[in-house]
C-alpha cells in the first residue's frame, strides 16, 4: 500500500493479491488498523505532503501532484479536513517556527 501512495488505492488487487475478498480484506483491515484502507491511503498522503511543506522550491500544486491529489484545491480541502488548516498556513507556520501542540497532535494523528 505505501508503493500507491501517489496513485490510486487498488484494494481488489490488493485483496487478491493476499487471497481475499475485497469486503473481508476491508473488515480485516479496519478491524485492525482502526479505519478502512481508503482513510489510512489518505492519512499517509497527507502526512507525506506535510514533510514536503519544510520544502520551500516546491510549490503547493506541485506537492498535491507528488501526493496524488489531482489538483492543489483537492489537496487544500484534504489536507484542511484532515488537520484543520491549510497547507499555505501550515507551511508559513513552519517558517516562523511556531507550530502549535494542537497542530503537531493532528499531523501525529494523521500517520
Amino acid at each position: 500500500m505505501f508503493e500507491q501512495l501517489t496513485g490510486t488505492l487498488k484494494v481488489v488487487e490488493i485483496a487478491q493479491g493476499l487471497g481475499m475478498s475485497t469486503m473481508h480484506f476491508t473488515k480485516a483491515f479496519k478491524h485492525t488498523v482502526g479505519i478502512p484502507p481508503y482513510g489510512w491511503h489518505l492519512r499517509q498522503r497527507i502526512a507525506r505532503s506535510a514533510s514536503l511543506l519544510h520544502d520551500d522550491a516546491l510549490t503547493l500544486a506541485e506537492i498535491a501532484a507528488e501526493c496524488g491529489f489531482s489538483d492543489q484545491s483537492h489537496y487544500t480541502k484534504a489536507f484542511r479536513r484532515a488537520l484543520g488548516i491549510t497547507p499555505g498556513k501550515w507551511r508559513r507556520t513552519l517558517k516562523i517556527g511556531v507550530l502549535r501542540g494542537d497542530e503537531m497532535i493532528r499531523l501525529t494523528q494523521v500517520r
